[in-house]
């Protein structure tokens, strides 16, 4: 009776070790994917981003996160990147970006 419980736990521990070998190598490709993918790279990223954000700040947080994303897409040039035309860089807010809201 011994041997079969015994037995019987030996069988599930590769089950375990597959599952944590899952889990770790699953975070080590996203912690990769953080540093490798850049933020806003397709022109709907911003809309998502800031539809989640208004879930979780209030609206004196919502104005400085917009400005900081705003200061991302121009040091990126990200509006040359998704077809903006001149004068991008004279814009001072989102909402300017006709397609953003």
């Amino acid at each position: 009776m011994n041997r079969q419980i015994a037995n019987e736990e030996k069988k599930v521990i590769p089950h375990k070790l597959f599952i944590v070998f899952l889990l770790i190598s699953g975070l080590v490709a996203g912690i990769v994917n953080v540093f490798l993918i850049p933020p806003f790279q397709n022109p709907d990223e911003i809309q998502h981003f800031l539809y989640s954000a208004r879930f979780a700040f209030d609206k004196p947080h919502m104005k400085a996160i917009e400005s900081r994303v705003f200061e991302i897409l121009k040091q990126t040039r990200w509006f040359h990147f998704v077809g903006i035309g001149p004068g991008w860089e004279k814009m001072e807010t989102l909402s300017q970006v006709s397609f953003v809201f």
